[in-house]
């Protein structure tokens, strides 16, 4: 016994097939949209209360313990309290730190004042959640000169990989 099929039951075959394969395609791209959207709800609600603690402390004006009188720069350059800082941050909210690399104190140009800068530079790995709590706690706790600076991003599935500089800025010798 041969099974024939009319030309219109292997066009209804065929038309049955790619419908299958592309219920398929969608529903696995459907899983993988929901899994992201968990993601990205998450980073979504870090992000919202960050911005909520900014709106509030802008709210609430310059805190009282800024001295007008005070130069804008420290006399000293931080030395290792900038990388103890950096570590310090990683190890607390559970950044990997792929790389360090302190240099010494040196002078750089803006405007037209010289200043002396201390900079680190890392390279760290974390899940991007990890990573903002990171910036905000190296921000939360340097000196008012310090900036980041080179920051670049690399996006992976699980995790992500920041390159940046931490620099502490000084007044001229």
């Amino acid at each position: 016994m041969s099974l024939r099929l009319s030309q219109a039951q292997t066009v209804l075959v065929v038309a049955g097939a790619l419908l299958l394969l592309t219920n398929l395609y969608l529903g696995i791209s459907y899983l993988a949209a929901q899994d992201q959207k968990g993601r990205l709800a998450s980073q979504y609600r870090t992000l919202e209360r960050s911005l909520e603690r900014l709106v509030a402390a802008w709210e609430a004006g310059p805190s009282g313990d800024l001295d007008a009188g005070a130069p804008a720069f420290p006399k000293n350059p931080p030395g290792l309290e900038l990388t103890d800082l950096a570590l310090r941050a990683a190890r607390e909210t559970g950044v990997e730190v792929l790389g360090l690399h302190t240099s010494a104190v040196g002078a750089e140009q803006i405007g037209g004042g010289t200043y002396r800068v201390v900079k680190v530079s890392l390279r760290l790995r974390a899940d991007p959640a990890r990573l903002a709590a990171f910036f905000e706690r190296v921000e939360r706790a340097a000196t008012p000169t310090m900036v980041f600076d080179n920051v670049d991003v690399v996006r992976g599935d699980e995790t992500w990989e920041a390159s940046l500089e931490l620099l502490a800025y000084a007044q001229a010798a």
